[in-house]
């Protein structure tokens, strides 16, 4: 029997991979004086640990993880990191976050405004923190998304604050990775046509298409760089970069693009078999060869046989 797209999905969620859901935790840090910092720290560790004991001690057991960019992406560690270099990595992360928590110390800050606004455009739950007595933004607070706010006082409500959060929200966040996966498959028809195109401009003409788009070119190098990064932007920016290249998405959404034949799937089993292909190599082939019949580039290969597939595969790979 060959393959069907719901065992080609297996195949890449069988595939090693950070399997705990993230939690980002937002916090203030450019403006903190060394005094704030002692403060705030606490408070970070604190969130950290209450969120991963929260899944340890719920029941059933699970598991996350938490990034703290408090300990990763500090300004005064001195770590040499270009303010492109932090936006990319924080946006990454929290791209990836299957939930988010922000402290709001002091009224909190820019950078996390804008992890705020990233993981509410991406629909993951939001636990917003802070002192007691601290101002709270009232746009911030009408924020039409799955946001809780909390005030503390002491350490241990800062604590059980988080552990009721992360034991509600249970399904959403467990359940992430797995969303985040579906999501990747169902952009990376579109991703591959995006990217095929990006690939054959030049550098002048990269320029002339992210000029059209409106897109600066940081930005429209990062919509190319992964599927989950064009799933996860606007559907402006989508509609700028693909008009801009001369590209219907909604070819890719509407399910016309082509799938491949029985016979097909066979000879890419076989293959893969064969070859001893990955998994993950094996249904990146699958989603190549679909947009490569899309744009009628293998008309001339049947893609029937597994000397078809190896030849298909060094032509895409050179080698």
């Amino acid at each position: 029997m060959p393959p069907n797209n719901d065992q080609l999905r297996l195949a890449i969620e069988e595939q090693p991979r950070e399997e705990l859901p993230l939690i980002y935790v937002a916090s203030a840090l450019s403006h903190l004086t060394e005094s704030d910092r002692s403060k705030l720290k606490p408070w970070c560790d604190a969130v950290s640990e209450a969120a991963v004991n929260a899944a340890l001690q719920d029941t059933p057991r699970w598991e996350v993880r938490t990034h703290v960019p408090f300990e990763w992406s500090a300004p005064w560690t001195g770590d040499g990191k270009t303010p492109a270099e932090v936006y990319r990595a924080n946006m990454e992360k929290v791209r990836g976050a299957a939930a988010l928590i922000v402290l709001g110390y002091h009224g909190g800050s820019l950078g996390a405004g804008q992890e705020l606004a990233w993981a509410t455009a991406a629909r993951v739950p939001t636990l917003y923190l802070r002192p007691i007595d601290d101002p709270l933004s009232r746009q911030i607070e009408g924020t039409p998304a799955d946001i809780v706010f909390v005030e503390f006082d002491t350490d241990d409500e800062l604590s059980s604050a988080v552990v009721r959060f992360v034991q509600a929200r249970r399904h959403p966040i467990e359940d992430h990775p797995r969303r985040l996966r579906d999501r990747e498959i169902v952009f990376s028809p579109l991703f591959d046509a995006v990217e095929q195109a990006w690939g054959g401009l030049s550098v002048d003409d990269r320029q002339g298409v992210g000029g059209n788009a409106r897109l600066h070119p940081r930005r429209a190098q990062e919509l190319v760089a992964h599927p989950l990064n064009l799933a996860h932007a606007s559907l402006s920016e989508i509609l700028a970069l693909t008009g801009a290249l001369g590209i219907d998405p909604w070819r890719w959404f509407s399910g016309q693009t082509p799938e491949l034949e029985s016979r097909q799937l066979a000879g890419l089993q076989m293959a893969a078999e064969e070859f001893d292909w990955s998994a993950a190599e094996t249904l990146d082939l699958y989603r190549e060869a679909r947009t490569e019949l899309a744009s009628e580039g293998t008309r001339r290969m049947r893609l029937e046989t597994m000397q078809d597939w190896a030849q298909f595969r060094k032509a895409r790979r050179g080698g």
